[in-house]
C-alpha cells in the first residue's frame, strides 16, 4: 500500500504541475487514457501518459515509479504490522532478541545414567562429553570462553553486536556438548579466513527481494555467525505477523551449529527449520567424487519439557567438524564414513582432510555407500538442501564452494560463498501454544517410555535430550573441556592481540 502511495504521489505531483503550467500557457487538455472494454481479456493494463505530455509530467511520473520500485525492493516505508516489510537499514540495525540460556538446573539434576550408554558411545561428541579426558585437557568456564571469543572477533574489526552474536553461537555449541562447532572452530574456520581476506569481519546484508512472508538476502561474504541469527529473527518476525516466514540467503559463510536457529524459533513459540550448503564433501550414491556439502536439515519445536525437540544433524554419516576433531585428538575415524576414489574406506582423519581438499575422498551420505542401508535416502536429503540453498537465492553450489582447492599443483584459498534458508512457523496460527507443547511433550515421553532393547543400555532418547544431558553434566563440572590443540590456538590468538588485550589474557586458565 505504501509503495503504491509513493508512486501515486509522484504522478499526482506531476499532474498538478502540468495543470498549473497548462493554465498559464492555455495548452489544450490531454486526451483521456483509454481503458479496456468489458469484452477485452482480463489482463493487467498500466495507464500510459500521452506522448505529447510535457517533459516535467513525464519526469514526475518516472520519478514516482522509480522510487516506488526501489521501495518495493528494499522494503522502504515498510516495517508496519500491515505489510510485514522491513527496510535494509532497519534489517541491518535490528537487534536479535535471542541469547542461548540453558535451563537453570536444580542441585540434584539428573546426570548421565551410565558413561557406557551406547547412544552416547556411538556419537563421538557425546562420548567426548562423558568420557574421561586426557590429562592435558583443561576445563574452562563458559563465561570466560565467551568473553575470549567476543574479544577475538572485536580485534578483527567486528561490531560489538556482531561479536556478541558470534560468541553466543559458538559457546552455545560447547554448552550443548557439540564440540565440533564450538570454540574449536574459532581459529581454523573464522580467524584464519579473516587473516587471509576471504571473509569479511563486518556483515552488511542486502535485501534483494521481499514480501510480507519471505525475503532473499545477500550476506556480502560477512560472518555467517552474525548473518544467520539476523535472518532467522526476520523469519520469526514475519511468522509472528503472518503465520509463516522464510528467508533465503546467498553469499554468506559458515553459520555455526545449525541447531542454534531452531532454538531461536522454538523460544518464540515457533517451529524452526533451517539448512545450509557447505564445501563439497558427500558423494552421490554409487559415486566417489565429493559433490555436495554435509548439508544439515534441522528442525526445532517447543515442548512442555525442560528441553525442546531439536533435530540437528548432517545428511552425511559424519561431517568435517567431527573429522577435524578426530584429527586434533589423533584418533582414527570409524569405518564406513569416508571412501576414496577407488571406493575403499578411509579412517585416518588427517589423511581424510587432505584427500577431501584434493577431491580424492568423499563422505558417505546417511545410510552409507550404496543401497544396502538405504544410502540413497541421505543422498536425496543432501540434494534437497543443496537445491534450497542455491536455486531459491541464486547462490553457488558444489565445487564452487570449496574455499581450499588445488590449481596446477598449488593449494589455493578463496571465499566459500554459502547459501542458507530459515523457516519459522507460528504455532498459534494453527493451535494454541500450550496444546502444541503438551502434545509434543507427550509424544516424546511415549517414545522414551516404550519397551527397551535389553542389550542397548536400557534407555531411549529423543532429539535434543543428549544435548540437554551434556549441559547438565558440564554445568556440574565447571565448563567445557579444552584439549591441548585448542589451548595452543587460544594462546596463538592471544599473542596477536593488541597490547592491552594481551594483558587481559596474560595468563590463560591452562597456563596457571
Amino acid at each position: 500500500m505504501r509503495v503504491g502511495c509513493i508512486y501515486s504521489a509522484g504522478l499526482v505531483a506531476a499532474l498538478a504541475l502540468d495543470s498549473a503550467v497548462g493554465s498559464s500557457n492555455s495548452a489544450p487538455p490531454s486526451p483521456p487514457v483509454s481503458m479496456p472494454s468489458a469484452a477485452a481479456p482480463a489482463t493487467a493494463v498500466t495507464p500510459r501518459l500521452p506522448l505529447q505530455a510535457p517533459v516535467w509530467m513525464l519526469a514526475g511520473a518516472a520519478l514516482g515509479n522509480w522510487v516506488g520500485n526501489l521501495a518495493a525492493r528494499r522494503g522502504l516505508g515498510g516495517g508496519s504490522k500491515l505489510d510485514g516489510l522491513i527496510s535494509e537499514a532497519q534489517f541491518n540495525r535490528a537487534p536479535v532478541r535471542f541469547k542461548y540460556k540453558p535451563p537453570v538446573l536444580p542441585e540434584d539434576a539428573e546426570d548421565i545414567h551410565s558413561p557406557k550408554d551406547p547412544v552416547l558411545k556411538k556419537d563421538e561428541v557425546k562420548n567426548h562429553v562423558f568420557e574421561a579426558k586426557p590429562k592435558s585437557t583443561c576445563v574452562i568456564d563458559y563465561d570466560y570462553l565467551e568473553t575470549f571469543i567476543k574479544d577475538t572477533f572485536l580485534k578483527y574489526g567486528c561490531t560489538k553486536a556482531d561479536a556478541a552474536l558470534c560468541a553466543d553461537v559458538l559457546i552455545s555449541s560447547d554448552k550443548r556438548g557439540i564440540d565440533s562447532h564450538g570454540i574449536g572452530r574459532l581459529k581454523p574456520i573464522y580467524c584464519d579466513r579473516l587473516d587471509i581476506g576471504i571473509l569479511n569481519a563486518q556483515s552488511h546484508m542486502s535485501i534483494l527481494k521481499q514480501t510480507p512472508t519471505t525475503a532473499v538476502v545477500d550476506g556480502g561474504l560477512g560472518l555467517g555467525l552474525a548473518i544467520g541469527p539476523k535472518c532467522m529473527q526476520l523469519a520469526i518476525d514475519k511468522a509472528k505477523k503472518h503465520g509463516i516466514g522464510m528467508v533465503a540467503v546467498r553469499n554468506s559463510t559458515h553459520y555455526g551449529f545449525a541447531g542454534y536457529y531452531a532454538l531461536m524459533a522454538e523460544k518464540e513459540g515457533c517451529i524452526g527449520i533451517t539448512g545450509t550448503n557447505a564445501r563439497p564433501s558427500i558423494a552421490p550414491t554409487y559415486g566417489v567424487e565429493p559433490m555436495m556439502g554435509t548439508n544439515p536439515l534441522v528442525f526445532g519445536m517447543p515442548t512442555d519439557e525442560s528441553f525442546p525437540f531439536v533435530l540437528d544433524c548432517a545428511t552425511s554419516v559424519n561431517q568435517r567438524g567431527k573429522i577435524e576433531k578426530y584429527a586434533r585428538e589423533s584418533l582414527p575415524m570409524p569405518p564406513g564414513a569416508v571412501i576414496c576414489a577407488s571406493g575403499e574406506e578411509l579412517t585416518d582423519a588427517n589423511q581424510i582432510l587432505d584427500e577431501l581438499v584434493a577431491r580424492r575422498a568423499a563422505l558417505t551420505p546417511l545410510g552409507g555407500a550404496g543401497h544396502e542401508m538405504a544410502g540413497y535416502k541421505g543422498y536425496g536429503y543432501a540434494a534437497t538442501v543443496e537445491i534450497l540453498c542455491a536455486a531459491l537465492q541464486g547462490n553457488k553450489w558444489g565445487e564452487e564452494l570449496s574455499d581450499a582447492y588445488i590449481e596446477d599443483g598449488v593449494k589455493k584459498r578463496r571465499p566459500s560463498s554459502l547459501g542458507h534458508f530459515f523457516i519459522a512457523i507460528n504455532v498459534e496460527s494453527f493451535t494454541s501454544l500450550d496444546e502444541f507443547q503438551r502434545t509434543c511433550g507427550q509424544i516424546l515421553r511415549d517414545l522414551r517410555g516404550s519397551e527397551k532393547d535389553p542389550n542397548a543400555g536400557g534407555r531411549i532418547y529423543t532429539a535434543g535430550e543428549p544435548e540437554h544431558l551434556a549441559w547438565v553434566h558440564r554445568s556440574n563440572t565447571g565448563g567445557t573441556p579444552v584439549p591441548k590443540k585448542l589451548q595452543e590456538d587460544m594462546a596463538q590468538l592471544r599473542d596477536n592481540f593488541p597490547a592491552k588485550l594481551q594483558e587481559k589474557y596474560r595468563s590463560l586458565p591452562f597456563e596457571k
